[in-house]
């Protein structure tokens, strides 16, 4: 919660914001699998997918009577990481690309 009321404050001072309730109504025209208002995101739902698929697998293995061994761990580290690699990969490309677009005055 301490995050969430940072990252609004911060958010504020940047955009100029009037007001606390015109910054949350404008965060919640965002749904949960869209970068933007509007913009859906088939990043999110692969995610969001996959990570249900490994939920439902980790909970059929258990189930079976299977052990937690070290290479379970291991399949699952490597499983959680790509499934959400590629959508911090996105960012970080998405982020580069804008730099060298600039912001709009000149600047780069």
């Amino acid at each position: 919660m301490l995050g969430y009321s940072l990252c609004i404050v911060y958010c504020m001072a940047v955009e100029g914001k009037e007001s606390l309730e015109t910054f949350k109504r404008e965060i919640m025209k965002v749904g949960f699998f869209e970068e933007a208002e509007g913009v859906k995101s088939s990043t999110r739902l692969n995610s969001f997918i996959l990570l249900w698929g490994l939920l439902a697998f980790d909970g059929m293995w258990l189930y079976g009577g299977n052990e937690i061994s070290a290479n379970f761990l291991m399949l699952n580290g490597l499983l959680l990481v790509a499934i959400f690699a590629p959508k911090y990969i996105h960012k970080i490309v998405e982020m580069k690309l804008n730099m060298g677009k600039g912001n709009g005055n000149g600047d780069k």
